[in-house]
């Protein structure tokens, strides 16, 4: 298959997809389009080594170069793919640019690699990143991602991680907050899916902290015995903010795991939808699937739904999800105060308890000026 025959199929994909007629099923498989995007040109990324055995490239250079694998871990699969969400046809018919990131058998990468590095900045209004990550067998990298917002149009980004078995990846992905003007019509959309091959071990660690419109899905497909995925985060919005973020977890083989925990925090008229599903297959006994949401409301006038949904037709699993939504609580912040706290102290001291939890300890320290910016403007 050709570079154009791919994003040709995309488009058709995309043109063709039908919406669930269960509402809560469309709430989590489709995405909306911003109805001025026009298919673009792709602009052609260069090509380079940016380690031993790693490589860096525009898909149509990947195409060309590493015809065998293309078909191996792009276009054997990618039909399937398009089928579990809208916006990944999306993305790849309208994207403005597609990197891929190739990383050949037994490599360990040991500083982490910055994604955005390898992407030109985009003068499009309205514009798509499609990303595919690729990590050959035995292979260890720590991979950094920070995309940033414009103040109008449309940014979508889609990223696909392929881990083939014995890989090991680590995502630290930081979407962090910009100031935009006020009653600003700017959106974002972000995509992540992880294909996971057989011992493959996948941790990644999400922070979004936005002002605008935004939507993420997180999908996890764990597709050979004893592939492993746990994803912490944390989503703080504040304002007049709307937000969706989407998790679902699908086991297709036995002995899997899957852990996902989303917490966030809610300032202001800030709304947020969360939507949980944990799917596990017939053939995948033995799996183990968790997924927890907790949501902290910062004000009065701000506003969480958190849908939590599991479907395991297999017998021999256990699986667990969970979601809670509250306030801080009145008696750790009265202890707080009794030991000589003022109120905006002691609320702080939670706060940063609350989402450095939520973030785990490897990556506080990358985060903390994000962290300290959203305790500023939560508890001020």
């Amino acid at each position: 298959m050709t570079y154009h025959e791919y994003r040709t199929q995309a488009l058709h994909a995309y043109n063709t997809y039908k919406k669930a007629d269960n509402p809560d099923e469309a709430a989590r498989t489709t995405f909306v389009s911003c109805s001025s995007m026009q298919e673009q040109i792709c602009a052609q990324l260069p090509y380079r080594e940016f380690a031993p055995g790693a490589y860096a490239m525009d898909l149509q250079e990947f195409i060309q170069r590493y015809p065998i694998q293309a078909d191996t871990y792009i276009f054997s699969d990618a039909p399937a793919l398009w089928r579990l969400r809208q916006i990944y046809p999306y993305v790849t018919a309208y994207a403005t640019q597609t990197l891929v990131l190739f990383i050949t058998h037994n490599t360990t990468i040991s500083e982490p690699i910055h994604l955005q590095t390898f992407l030109t900045e985009s003068r499009i209004q309205d514009s798509c990143t499609a990303c595919i990550v690729i990590l050959e067998t035995g292979t260890q990298a720590t991979i950094i991602d920070t995309p940033l917002s414009k103040a109008t149009g449309t940014n979508s980004t889609a990223i696909i991680f392929y881990t083939a078995p014995d890989a090991k990846l680590s995502l630290l992905s930081h979407l962090p907050c910009q100031d935009f003007p006020k009653n600003n019509t700017a959106q974002q959309a972000y995509a992540y899916l992880f294909r996971c091959r057989q011992n493959s071990r996948i941790t990644a660690t999400y922070l979004l902290h936005a002002k605008i419109k935004t939507d993420m899905w997180l999908d996890v497909q764990l597709e050979e015995p004893d592939a492993c995925v746990t994803i912490q985060g944390l989503y703080a919005f504040s304002e007049s903010t709307t937000a969706r973020i989407i998790t679902q977890q699908q086991h297709t083989a036995p002995n899997t795991t899957s852990l996902i925990t989303m917490n966030g925090c809610l300032l202001g008229n800030a709304h947020a939808t969360y939507h949980g599903r944990i799917h596990i297959a017939t053939q995948a006994q033995g799996s183990v699937a968790q997924q927890r949401n907790r949501t902290l409301l910062m004000s009065d006038t701000a506003h969480a739904i958190s849908i939590p949904s599991l479907e395991a037709i297999a017998h021999q699993v256990h699986c667990t999800h969970a979601s809670a939504t509250g306030t801080i609580n009145n008696q750790e912040l009265v202890y707080c105060m009794m030991r000589g706290l003022t109120e905006i102290q002691a609320r702080t001291i939670l706060l940063r308890g609350f989402v450095e939890t939520a973030l785990g300890t490897e990556h506080v320290p990358l985060l903390t000026p994000t962290i300290d910016r959203i305790c500023e403007e939560i508890t001020s």
